[in-house]
């Protein structure tokens, strides 16, 4: 068998659906740094990304959007991870909520961060049972 085939996935007439491996959220569109190599750090509003993004409202996801979206996300897709990305998550007003919330339904967790309140927010997020860290370093 390839691993096409083993792959989760349901039959509809006609088509194949595979659920998504990842569900990456943008939960605030604000940063504590202005990095060299991002658009949101350099205020530069001529990409996509930050047209869409900087300074939009509100600047934090409400935490019934998230939990609506982890309620779907456990429901029909178990096996996808959730992560929190884009600009800066470990200034997301409702991270412990999410997280625990996000851990309660069994989902899978992961956050990109650039570190800066790291420290801060340690027990925080192991609290909230996250899964996995990655930390976005500015550098050559």
């Amino acid at each position: 068998m390839n691993k096409l085939h083993s792959i989760n996935r349901k039959s509809y007439p006609k088509h194949l659906f595979y659920e998504p491996q990842w569900m990456v959220l943008g939960v605030n569109n604000i940063c504590n740094l202005h990095c060299k190599m991002c658009d949101v750090g350099t205020k530069s509003l001529e990409t996509n990304f930050a047209v869409n993004l900087v300074g939009t409202k509100p600047l934090h996801m409400p935490l019934e959007l998230f939990q609506r979206i982890a309620d779907q996300t456990s429901k029909y897709f178990p096996k996808t991870k959730l992560g929190y990305a884009f600009t800066e998550p470990l200034i997301y007003k409702h991270l412990e909520e999410s997280l625990d919330y996000a851990n309660h339904k069994k989902l899978f967790t992961s956050l990109t961060t650039n570190a800066l309140n790291l420290r801060q927010k340690a027990e925080e997020m192991v609290k909230g049972g996250l899964n996995e860290l990655f930390i976005s370093l500015d550098g050559p």
